[in-house]
């Protein structure tokens, strides 16, 4: 068991509990995902509530793909200045 982790051990001792588990935290992910597009779609103050962290994310997402695509370092990304070469 050294050097396992937990999820591992734990499949290894009771499989079905480890694969129940896998189950319901899939069900789990999926419904909160449902439940929150619900959520946006039909209550117009939570919408509005969470508007600036979906900006964010989407700013955050530019920065991703403006590093992937070596337009700019990922060192701009990190948010610290690259040192003088």
């Amino acid at each position: 068991m050294v050097g396992q982790t937990v999820a591992v051990a734990l499949a290894d001792r009771r499989p079905r509990l480890a694969r129940a588990l896998r189950r319901a935290w899939a069900v789990w992910a999926v419904g909160s995902i449902v439940v929150s597009l619900l959520a946006l779609s039909f209550v117009p103050a939570w919408r509005t509530a969470t508007a600036p962290g979906l900006w964010s994310y989407y700013a955050l997402f530019l920065v991703f793909l403006a590093a992937r695509t070596n337009t700019v370092s990922w060192r701009f990304g990190a948010g610290r200045s690259a040192p003088a070469p």
